[in-house]
Order: structure tokens, then sequence, then C-alpha cells
């Protein structure tokens, strides 16, 4: 009984800690605007829509979380540092797709094209661990979830990797020399994703 007491209160820390975290990256994406006047409306439409695209993907992203921590344990080893990875990258994630807006359309050696490949790659992490932490519920013998609920933490799962190899895909040099209305094909891929999340995604958890 004191060890299970012991386990919730250690749960009950860490999801504590994921939404300060997540609350912070959301913080680091408002004060941004603050940070950055805009001087014209181009950059102000700009400002507002990473800011739009930075609020989605995070809240996506701790609403799967969320859902995952009410039933998944995080006694192990393996778990613990998924967690920990995971709440690494949130973190990143306003800072990184700061860097790429800030730099968008004045590439200065490359640093557009070294910025937008890391904000990529820190997308697909995200979503590669999210399917690996998902992967776990689907497992029968764990029976962590009703065995009607497992087709749809398997789609969840299937779709996580899926747009994870979509985002580590748009890093190959072909997403970033070729161009859609002058911009690189990146970045349009990356929004796919997020439509379907929208789309799709709170049907699957309700």
């Amino acid at each position: 009984m004191a060890e299970e007491g012991i386990k919730s209160n250690s749960k009950s820390r860490i999801e504590s800690l994921s939404d300060l975290v997540f609350g912070l990256a959301l913080s680091i994406g408002a004060i941004s605007l603050f940070a950055n006047s805009p001087n014209t409306v181009g950059a102000l439409q700009t400002d507002v829509v990473e800011f739009g695209f930075s609020f989605l993907i995070l809240i996506s992203v701790w609403t799967r979380f969320s859902n995952l921590m009410e039933v998944l344990p995080i006694e192990t080893r393996s778990t613990l540092i998924l967690n920990t990875v995971l709440l690494f990258c949130v973190s990143l994630e306003p800072y990184l797709l700061n860097q790429v807006t800030t730099h968008l359309g004045t590439e200065v050696g490359g640093l557009l094209d070294y910025s937008s490949s890391l904000y990529a790659v820190d997308m697909a992490a995200m979503m590669f661990i999210l399917a690996i932490l998902t992967h776990q519920l689907t497992r029968e013998e764990k029976g962590l979830v009703p065995l009607g609920s497992l087709g749809k933490y398997r789609g969840l799962r299937n779709y996580s990797l899926l747009w994870g190899a979509l985002f580590l895909l748009t890093v190959l040099p072909q997403f970033w020399v070729f161009h859609l209305l002058g911009t690189p094909l990146r970045f349009f891929f990356w929004a796919v994703p997020l439509i379907a999340s929208i789309i799709f995604g709170t049907r699957r958890l309700s």
C-alpha cells in the first residue's frame, strides 16, 4: 500500500512538472510576440501565424500526453527517460520555431535551412516518443486499457509514427531546394500533421 502511494505521488509530481513545462513553452511563444514589435502588416501576420502554429502543436501534444499519463505507469526507467526527453523537445519547440520565422526571407549562411531542419527533427522526436508511449498501451498482456480501446490507441500510435516520419522526411535537401509560391516545400509539409490532428484528433480521443 505504501509503495502504491509512493508511485502515485511520483506520478503526480511528474504530471505537475509536465504541465509546468508545457505552460512555460506556451508562455515563451506569447512573450516572443511582445519582444518582436512588427513594423508592417505582413510582419504582424507572420507573428500571429507563428504563435498560432506553435500553440496548436503544443496543445495537440499536451492533449495526447495528458491522455497517456492517465493510464500509463511511469515506474519504469525507460518511460521516465522518454517523458524527460519529450519535455525537453517541448521546451525547445517555441525557440526553434522563433529562429525559423526570424530568419524567414533573410537567409544568411544557410541558417534558416539549419534551424528549420532542427525544428523538423525536434517535432519528429516528439511524435516518435508519443508513438512509443502509446504502443505500451496497445500491448494486450499489460491490460492497461480495455480491449475495446486497443484499436483507438493503435490508430493513434500509427498516426504518430506517420507524422514523425513526415517531419523527419522534410529534413532531406529536396524539401529545401524545391519551392512553392517562393517558399521551401518543407514548410508546407509541416502543416499536414497539424491539419490532420485538428480534423481527426479530437474525434479519436473522444
